[in-house]
């Protein structure tokens, strides 16, 4: 059984929740227009709750002319002044807008709304309705203590919809009309399809992202360990890293050294199948072998023009995997080869 203390402290927060609304959605340009206050103090006059006072506001507005042909308001004049004295004629953003600002002016807590609206005519296809830019539509929303957010229709062209009041069991409650039609002017003819049933939530977006950044992370420090290690390296170091690079690229291509044969022979192997290929530059493989064995075994330092000429013949090496296995599966061949020490 739920205490008197648990129902007072939801009280507290619901009062909570409705002071912070009306912190926020009573708010009001400095320099609004008096005439924009009078207006609306002048269409609600004779109401004396507030939900009738933004019925009278959303009514007088849908006497307005809906057009999406609008004249672009100066930089000088109120956009609501504008609409609601001088042009008297826009689209559904004019008309929400003008109801949400009327509405605060009489002290209603209000909100400028916008999505797309369902009509029945829509046409479906595997559970999903076919949207376009004529489905936008902007609508003005207010708050009642108690009852939460009320969604009223201002624009001309929707008919009554700002829904009805009735009561049952006691107890009053807000019963909505649907928006069967759509008068946002157009945007895009595509179709956008809009999943019905379930939209994604911003939780998502945010662990994916999150998930993203680790990786991400994780894949720059061990870039940065691998590069430090690799700059330590002395220069034959780095010719032995260059030449296991050779080898790695040559088994993926099919070349791969047997039991038992020596780099001699493997080099021999492999020229004479690049030649039967007709591979371009395949000579470049013996100076490369014979670069590494005068390194390995003759202890000697490489010459900067022979370090070059084993960089150069591991890019043709790229170049062949580019061909044979496509730029998406060479990428990860290459992102493979970087792990080599």
């Amino acid at each position: 059984l739920r205490t008197l203390d648990s129902f007072s402290h939801e009280n507290t927060l619901l009062r909570m929740r409705a002071d912070d609304i009306k912190d926020v959605d009573l708010q009001l340009p400095d320099d609004l227009p008096n005439r924009v206050r009078e207006l609306a103090n002048q269409v609600t006059f004779k109401e004396t709750n507030s939900y009738d006072k933004m019925a009278a506001i959303c009514s007088y507005l849908r006497q307005y002319t809906y057009s999406k042909d609008v004249e672009e308001v100066s930089k000088r004049q109120d956009f609501v002044e504008d609409f609601l004295y001088r042009t008297k004629r826009g689209y559904c953003t004019y008309f929400a807008t003008s109801a949400a600002v009327m509405g605060r002016c009489v002290g209603i807590p209000t909100r400028y709304v916008e999505g797309v609206i369902v009509s029945k005519d829509c046409k479906k296809k595997k559970g999903y309705s076919l949207l376009d830019g004529n489905s936008l539509h902007a609508w003005c929303e207010a708050y009642f203590e108690g009852f939460g957010w009320i969604r009223f229709e201002a624009t001309p062209g929707y008919g009554d919809k700002v829904g009805t009041w009735k009561k049952t069991n006691g107890r009053n409650y807000y019963e909505k009309n649907p928006i069967e039609t759509s008068l946002m002017p157009e945007v895009s003819s595509e179709p956008v399809e809009i999943k019905a049933k379930a939209l994604r939530s911003d939780v998502t977006y945010r662990v994916l992202l999150g998930f993203m950044c680790f990786v991400l992370a994780i894949l720059v420090i061990f870039g940065m360990c691998v590069w430090n290690q690799r700059k330590k390296r002395t220069r034959n170091e780095q010719c032995v890293w260059r030449f296991k690079r050779i080898l790695f690229y040559l088994k993926k291509l099919g070349f791969r050294i047997e039991y038992g044969e020596t780099l001699i022979e493997f080099r021999d192997r492999v020229q004479d199948k690049m030649r039967d290929m007709e591979l371009w530059k395949h000579e470049q493989f013996e100076e490369v072998v014979d670069f590494y064995l005068k390194m390995r075994f003759g202890k000697v330092e490489l010459e900067d023009s022979e370090r070059k000429k084993m960089e150069m013949f591991i890019g043709m090496l790229k170049v062949l995997c580019r061909e044979k296995f496509g730029k998406g599966r060479c990428w990860m061949i290459v992102l493979e080869e970087k792990m080599i020490r």
